[in-house]
């Protein structure tokens, strides 16, 4: 007698169940799916194990709203499958429910996730009958992610009726025994209150994890949004420290000066390739073979006079020939040569040196076959000093001649 009250109570249960989730409102097919297109080159995985427990248990069979709920259930499960990008993470897949002994079984994994595989065993789960053994399957999710290393997620896909056993009780067992490492995702089929009520508790356990409904992740874009959430991290944008439009990654000049140009390594350009950037080149179009100064100008480093003389010593004949061979691999180029002083004696005698000083250097390269025609010469006394005339080496340096190219 017993056993028959019982069995009338639950199908009064299920019958009462059926006509609240009708009358939730009218018959609505499933939207229509592709599943969103996911780069995984954009994303890096935020777990690196996840779980599906689905509820096969008989309450699944129930319409709600036209649509079976193990039909929304295993669709739900379907297209996050379809959805998911393969990163390497490791998987499972556990049913409860099946039959009367409220069994469950792990239909799929814990393996390497693939996404074929996957699908394959979610559509072998076809017995939907018996007791509600959530609290069954959850104590065996803890056993099939012993051995699991790093972040889990657990996604729960229940309407969350007539359970047998304590799910409460295991869903804090779980957490307790994995702390932060797990996230639990309880996912809500049908409306019955009681069943929301168990979901939420269970994901205010989770902590980490989030309650959904069925009903708003079984479109393109709510499927999209609960897998960006549940599996994935966006990669952060590649770092370009300089703001030069290269990432530092690439970037072999990585402390750029903001709004100069640069070319594709990160580095601001020297177009006459004299060492000096052209942001920094006070003398742009120096010919290729010449020495520059930090500036980027032609400079004649060893081409010094002695006091009060004129003469060009072996010292400079060097680079004199160097002038010289630059000038004969460039027919069009032109030249200026700049005579300079120290500060000894007047302005009037010391101009006049300073061009005696450019002349004798004009001399030397007209004797090595270069037009004198190119070369034009100009003095500038002690006017334009490069160091100080209060020591003698520094009086050593100013007794010179520069060089300043045209075209």
């Amino acid at each position: 007698m017993g056993k028959r009250i019982l069995k009338g109570l639950v199908v009064f249960a299920s019958m009462m169940l059926m006509v609240a989730c009708a009358a939730k409102g009218p018959n609505q097919p499933l939207p229509a799916f592709s599943p969103a297109k996911i780069d995984a080159a954009d994303y890096t995985s935020k777990i690196d194990n996840f779980i599906v427990v689905l509820d096969a248990s008989s309450s699944m069979n129930d319409a709600c709203k036209g649509t079976p709920k193990y039909t929304l259930a295993t669709e739900l499960i379907s297209r996050m499958n379809q959805t998911v990008p393969e990163l390497g993470q490791s998987a499972g897949l556990r049913s409860f429910g099946l039959n009367k002994s409220m069994s469950t079984q792990l239909q799929y994994g814990m393996t390497t996730y693939s996404t074929a595989d996957f699908g394959a065993a979610l559509k072998k789960i076809t017995n939907i009958n018996g007791f509600t053994p959530m609290a069954k399957a959850l104590d065996a999710v803890a056993m099939d992610l012993d051995q699991a290393k790093g972040k889990s997620a657990l996604i729960i896909v229940s309407d969350g009726l007539q359970n047998a056993g304590n799910a409460i009780a295991s869903a804090q067992a779980l957490k307790d025994k994995f702390g932060s490492s797990l996230c639990i995702y309880p996912v809500l089929v049908g409306n019955a209150d009681s069943g929301m009520t168990l979901m939420k508790k269970i994901a205010d356990i989770g902590g980490c994890g989030s309650f959904s409904k069925a009903e708003a992740l079984v479109s393109s874009a709510g499927m999209a949004a609960f897998v960006k959430d549940v599996f994935l991290t966006h990669k952060a944008a590649p770092k370009d420290s300089d703001n030069d439009g290269v990432i530092d990654d690439n970037d072999l000049c990585p402390d750029t000066p903001a709004g100069v140009v640069v070319d594709q390594n990160g580095c601001p350009l020297d177009t006459d390739q004299d060492g000096v950037y052209d942001y920094m080149d006070k003398c742009p179009g120096t010919p290729m073979g010449a020495q520059v100064n930090a500036q980027g100008c032609w400079i004649l480093g060893s081409l010094l006079f002695d006091f009060n003389k004129a003469d060009i010593k072996p010292e400079g004949f060097g680079e004199l020939n160097g002038v010289a061979a630059i000038l004969q691999k460039n027919p069009g180029m032109t030249i200026v040569l700049q005579g300079h002083t120290d500060n000894i004696g007047s302005a009037a005698y010391n101009q006049k040196l300073s061009v005696k000083r450019a002349n004798a250097a004009k001399d030397y390269l007209v004797n090595k076959g270069i037009s004198a025609g190119r070369i034009s010469c100009e003095g500038y006394g002690f006017s334009q000093p490069v160091a100080t005339n209060t020591t003698e080496f520094g009086r050593s340096l100013n007794r010179r001649v520069a060089i300043k190219p045209e075209m």
